[in-house]
């Protein structure tokens, strides 16, 4: 039997994509049990994945707000010299590429996340009752 505390650890090294060779040999866990870890606790090193991914990006190219700002401030730029017909050294076709690019890039960023799909009323039942269900 393994504590908790080295289930958490492998959680942590999981969630920052350290090979399971790596991690077996540094807990002194099979590889299997590893695996078989993975399987159950694939939400919780996935959402640490995600908040892992936020800082990082939140480190490195900013807040969502400021990446709108600067995307917003690049868009403004391309088009002025769109419309001074000033391609700044670029093909008035590839000018248009980057306006439709940033304006893309800008319109992902600013649409708010679909919300998480409710599970039926069957599917919480068997949730609930921890069967599979039978077909």
């Amino acid at each position: 039997m393994h504590t908790q505390e080295t289930i958490n650890q492998f959680i942590y090294f999981r969630a920052r994509s350290l090979p399971y060779a790596h991690i077996a040999e540094h807990l002194k866990v099979s590889r299997c049990t590893l695996l078989a870890w993975g399987q159950k606790y694939k939400t919780q090193i996935n959402a640490l994945r995600s908040i892992e991914a936020e800082a990082i990006r939140a480190k490195y190219l900013g807040t969502r707000e400021q990446e709108v700002g600067f995307l917003a401030q690049r868009l403004r730029r391309l088009e002025t010299a769109f419309d001074q017909h000033r391609p700044i050294h670029i093909p008035i076709r590839q000018l248009t590429d980057m306006i439709r690019v940033t304006r893309e890039r800008l319109d992902k960023l600013c649409t708010e996340p679909a919300p998480p799909e409710m599970p039926t009323r069957e599917e919480v039942a068997v949730r609930a009752l921890g069967d599979e269900p039978k077909n």
